[in-house]
């Protein structure tokens, strides 16, 4: 019975003691507990990282970009980029997602910059990345992944000029 007792003090002095637990809390690791908000700061990494690889994406293309550049415009280590996307590959077909999402949507109000990048990206990447560029859509799109190319196409068409 005084085991148990002391069990249940020594449960919540732990409890009570890491209430608000960081990863940096000795015992947070030693007893497994987790804080509520790590969720959320995990989150806020990975969604800083894609925001940067779409800059840097869009401004020097698959061939100019490296991972540390990324790495340098999140403010994270590279392998923080690993552990989110396993490579630069992974990374880059979710760019080149928010790239189709950009374009094909109706209601879009970007600035005209962001757009200029845009189409500077989809321009070098179908003529010098054709082969990955192929494959991120045929991994995005399925069956449908040349229905998909032809309006990237056909949407430069329209807006290389203006």
């Amino acid at each position: 019975m005084v085991r148990w007792n002391i069990l249940i003090v020594i449960s919540l002095c732990v409890e009570y003691f890491c209430m608000d637990i960081s990863s940096n809390c000795f015992l947070g690791k030693k007893f497994g507990l987790i804080a509520k908000n790590m969720g959320n700061s995990e989150l806020i990494t990975e969604e800083r990282i894609l925001n940067a690889a779409y800059h840097v994406f869009l401004s020097r293309g698959f061939h100019g970009t490296t991972l540390q550049q990324i790495a340098n415009e999140a403010n994270v280590n590279k392998s923080a980029i690993h552990y989110y996307f396993r490579s630069k590959e992974r990374l880059y077909i979710r760019i080149v997602k928010r790239v189709m999402d950009t374009i094909l949507d109706e209601n879009n109000l970007e600035n005209k910059n962001s757009m200029d990048n845009t189409k500077w990206f989809l321009l070098i990447e179908l003529h010098n990345n054709t082969t990955l560029f192929k494959i991120a859509l045929k991994e995005l799109f399925l069956h449908e992944w040349e229905k998909e190319l032809t309006k990237i196409e056909n949407w430069l068409e329209l807006t290389v000029g203006k």
